[in-house]
């Protein structure tokens, strides 16, 4: 990092976006040294992020970001930092309610970051999931989407879980949509970083184990 601003303060500039990338990647909780915890973090063992890849892949996931968000104005950096950090915090809340608030939260950001940096159209929450997979090439699933899509409003307008009082439990399904979310993000975050990965391609709605390397540097716009 050589820029003045990186050098003055690098916990609030590249150095946070590049530390949190790092824990996007891995699927963990970073933060700096002398931070105190304020939550649960993730066994470093059981990473919540399911892909591998190689060392150069590594590499060039992290410089070529890095360029991005150098090119990015400062809103755009910002969004991009929060809902990566965001992103790995939410394996540590408890509930799943609270997980899927989070989520839902990062989509937002991501959502925004699309209409700012790609033209996504805006026609309304009922609609960002499907503008956002149709728009960049990630599967999608109809059902899936219209019962994140309720349960969003149901929690966000109602304080309402799956029509019942959050913390009570929740059926079999609903406990999958915060997952679900996550994983549509964690496709959605390379996309934004204008990464070309197969990776971007594969259903969000499977828990197996994808590869992340990716032959190309650059996503259709």
């Amino acid at each position: 990092f050589s820029d003045p601003s990186t050098m003055e303060d690098p916990r609030r500039g590249a150095g946070a976006f590049v530390i949190h990338l790092l824990g996007y990647l891995f699927g963990t909780r970073l933060q700096f040294w002398d931070w105190w915890f304020d939550g649960r973090v993730p066994d470093r063992l059981q990473a919540t992020h399911n892909i591998h890849f190689t060392e150069a892949t590594v590499q060039d996931f992290l410089s070529h970001s890095y360029k991005i968000w150098r090119a990015c104005a400062e809103e755009e950096r910002r969004l991009l930092t929060n809902a990566l950090y965001m992103h790995c915090r939410a394996p540590s809340y408890e509930w799943d309610w609270e997980r899927f608030t989070i989520e839902y939260m990062v989509l937002d950001g991501c959502w925004k970051l699309a209409k700012l940096r790609h033209g996504v159209k805006d026609e309304g929450h009922a609609k960002r999931i499907d503008n956002l997979c149709r728009k960049f090439g990630i599967p999608s699933d109809g059902n899936l989407v219209e019962e994140i899509v309720r349960l969003r409003n149901g929690l966000f307008h109602e304080a309402l879980w799956d029509g019942s009082q959050p913390c009570m439990g929740a059926s079999g399904t609903t406990f999958l949509q915060s997952y679900n979310l996550r994983r549509l993000n964690q496709r959605l975050i390379p996309v934004l970083l204008e990464y070309a990965t197969p990776y971007i391609g594969t259903c969000w709605w499977s828990i197996g184990t994808f590869a992340f390397d990716s032959p190309s540097r650059h996503v259709n716009q």
